[in-house]
């Protein structure tokens, strides 16, 4: 099952191998995966939301870098979805 959701990210933080989570301003948290989508393919909705529409690539540049598998968006306010 896919579940789409349209979801305001807001201030984002970035989150790496060796980052921790801090408490923060910020709304979001992108861990970020060495596998994803090709952002350079995207739809854009009358609503403002991207939706990538690549099969998932290697980020082959990003592996040292990778917290988890995949990206991963943490949205701390479920208000946003």
């Amino acid at each position: 099952m896919v579940l789409l959701c349209d979801v305001i990210l807001g201030d984002i933080q970035y989150l790496y191998q060796n980052d921790k989570v801090k408490e923060t301003k910020f709304d979001t948290v992108w861990a970020a995966g060495c596998n994803g989508p090709d952002y350079e393919r995207s739809l854009f909705l009358n609503t403002g939301s991207e939706m990538p529409i690549s099969k998932v690539c290697d980020y082959q540049n990003f592996d040292n870098r990778a917290v988890c598998y995949e990206n991963e968006f943490v949205v701390h306010d479920e208000a946003q979805v």
